[in-house]
């Protein structure tokens, strides 16, 4: 398979996340980049042009204890089937993948959102997408 424009992005800088509070996960920095479809927006994609893209979002994280949620969001809306859910141990570190396809139907910009919530605090070690359109 060929594509037009891909992004890889990663951020592995410890991020804390506090209990009962939906927190923004930052995807840090471009890795690498094809085209000019995709890009980066404070921590976020941003998908550039019309058509699908195909995405997957990886979190490596630890928690306090009990249920942690993360939710991809386009524009602020949930992604339907793009969520995520941990029942968490104290001291054990997770690795969550989210696989996910999109669609940008016009010209405008897409923005792509990762959210967070636990019943306890969490702390993110990883946070990594990649987007390639399709």
């Amino acid at each position: 398979m060929s594509c037009s424009s891909a992004l890889y992005a990663a951020n592995r800088n410890t991020q804390v996340i506090p209990a009962g509070v939906p927190t923004v996960i930052d995807f840090g920095q471009i890795v690498r980049k094809l085209g000019n479809q995709i890009n980066m927006s404070g921590g976020n994609v941003s998908v550039l042009s019309a058509g699908y893209y195909d995405m997957d979002a990886n979190f490596t994280l630890s928690a306090t204890a009990g249920e942690v949620r993360i939710q991809l969001f386009q524009n602020g809306t949930p992604i339907p089937g793009a969520y995520a859910i941990v029942t968490a141990v104290a001291d054990t570190l997770y690795s969550v993948t989210i696989p996910d396809i999109i669609k940008n139907t016009c010209c405008s910009e897409e923005v792509i959102t990762a959210v967070a919530t636990s019943d306890g605090e969490i702390t993110i070690s990883n946070a990594a997408i990649k987007v390639e359109k399709i």
